[in-house]
């Protein structure tokens, strides 16, 4: 067979459309399931097919490196935003007590002027601070609707 090699197409059932279909209607959303269910496949895909030419879409994984280059590649992804702001959340101490209510302060100073999208992926493997006290600091961004978070994880320990 010549000719070109068709595009790799994903199969992403219709109830998990419309569900992807919300987030640009809230400031945080965490997509969270098994390893293995296609959660990065499916808001990669949404991504690419759903965001207009003016959206900005930025993708930080944590792939198992020590806390502090995680936290580093997380304010990266900040940067795009507010360069200023991520450069102070990048000074913190990541693994001190209170740094919680930092990070709070520094996040709902964050504004952008277009819609803006900030995927973290595996954000499981971020385990040396409470994970879930850091996903209610980026769901405080809510000041900036154009900015919108996505994390994807496997399943949260109910343990913090």
């Amino acid at each position: 067979m010549k000719g070109k090699i068709p595009k790799k197409q994903h199969y992403i059932p219709e109830r998990l459309k419309k569900q992807l279909a919300k987030i640009p209607q809230h400031s945080l959303t965490l997509v969270e399931a098994p390893s293995g269910f296609g959660k990065t496949t499916a808001v990669s895909d949404y991504i690419k097919e759903n965001l207009t030419n003016e959206a900005h879409a930025y993708w930080y994984t944590c792939l198992g490196e020590p806390t502090g280059s995680m936290w580093n590649g997380i304010c990266n992804l900040l940067k795009y935003i507010d360069s200023d702001a991520a450069s102070q959340l990048n000074e913190l101490d990541i693994l001190s007590t209170g740094v919680v209510s930092e990070i709070v302060r520094h996040l709902q100073k964050l504004s952008c002027d277009c819609e803006t999208y900030l995927v973290i992926d595996n954000y499981q493997i971020l385990d040396s601070i409470a994970p879930k006290e850091l996903l209610s600091a980026f769901s405080l961004m809510e000041e900036s609707p154009e900015l919108h978070v996505v994390v994807i994880t496997q399943q949260l320990s109910l343990q913090q």
